[in-house]
């Protein structure tokens, strides 16, 4: 999915996904034989977590974002095989 400059590709399933597991600490490090995006998601998740991404600028992590969708877009065949959600926000539950 091409973007604009300076537009924000939001965050896939998997890369919230990741998210989710890496903020439970009781969830081990992801294998390879996990998505770019999901093992992305573990990272920011777990940094949140413990306070490790301090002082990590919101343009790194875009970045880092976008370019293991990038990977997981090119092992589809290059076109997003993953759902989009909004990277970096909190999604309200339905009631």
């Amino acid at each position: 999915m091409a973007k604009s400059e300076g537009e924000v590709r939001p965050a896939n399933d998997e890369m919230v996904l990741g998210y989710r597991d890496g903020y439970d600490l009781a969830v081990p490090e992801p294998s390879g034989n996990r998505t770019a995006s999901y093992r992305h998601g573990f990272m920011v998740g777990r940094g949140d977590k413990t306070g490790g991404l301090e002082g990590t600028a919101f343009q790194s992590l875009s970045r880092a974002a976008d370019a293991a969708m990038a990977e997981d877009d090119a092992r589809a065949g290059g076109s997003p095989a993953i759902h989009a959600v909004p990277r970096y926000g909190l999604v309200k539950a339905a009631k």
